[in-house]
């Protein structure tokens, strides 16, 4: 009795350390743009909602009271379901609010063994100047090629229009943060006017691009879910 009590309570004990391993070794895949964003001191990024149940099938969403009500058509029927936007969020995206060093994987090139022993990441090369590169995505990217990981401080769901107007003036949904990440702490010496029509712009453009390399033809118009992932970026050791 007494040896399968400590057996059980090994088998416990390497479980627990086993998630514990599996929560260290989340990743996540960022674009050009995100992690440019990252680097000019953004704290918000946004990742789109696939709409799609595991069959591929395309259902509707609406979120009122803190709920997700979808609807779905299967062979001309109409079912609908409801879900606590946190299960939601636990269910479809890929990391969790509290998550830490979540590392991140972007489009890189790995030289160290060839000629001239560096670590090149496509988010650097800006002006498409970085020559001899065999740019590889970043879906092959390893954790010890990664030179940046995350800390998840909060998700929520949005539409892109709660975000687009900037909250500087109108209180607002955040926006500055984004702009932020394009380098424009300029842009709120502005008066309002200008500062709305500049910042709606640029908000559109970057929501865009972000969505055309997400490889999605989603555009601002369409004004589908998102989720706006509040993060704290962390520079690992420099590995190159």
């Amino acid at each position: 009795v007494l040896a399968l009590r400590i057996l059980s309570v090994y088998i416990v004990y390497t479980f627990n350390i086993s998630i514990k391993r599996m929560k260290m070794s989340k990743s996540i895949e960022l674009t050009t743009s995100q992690i440019k964003a990252l680097e000019n001191g953004a704290t918000m990024l946004m990742f789109p909602v696939i709409q799609k149940d595991n069959e591929g099938d395309e259902y509707s969403l609406s979120i009122k009271n803190n709920y997700i009500n979808g609807i779905i058509e299967k062979n001309y029927r109409i079912y609908r379901f409801k879900q606590p936007v946190k299960d939601f969020i636990a269910h479809e995206f890929e990391f969790q609010k509290g998550d830490k060093d979540v590392w991140v994987k972007e489009e890189f090139s790995d030289s160290r063994k060839d000629y001239d022993n560096k670590i090149k990441y496509k988010a650097d090369d800006t002006k498409n100047k970085i020559q001899l590169c065999d740019w590889q995505p970043a879906s092959q990217m390893t954790k010890e090629q990664s030179r940046y990981s995350i800390d998840c401080l909060d998700i929520r769901i949005v539409r892109p229009s709660e975000i687009s107007k900037v909250g500087y003036f109108d209180g607002a949904d955040i926006n500055e943060d984004i702009l932020k990440g394009l380098g424009l702490d300029w842009i709120g010496y502005f008066n309002r006017e200008s500062y709305e029509e500049i910042g709606h712009g640029l908000f559109k453009d970057l929501y865009n691009q972000q969505m055309q390399e997400c490889g999605l033809n989603r555009t601002y118009q369409g004004n589908d879910y998102i989720f706006l992932v509040e993060v704290k970026l962390n520079k690992k050791d420099a590995n190159v």
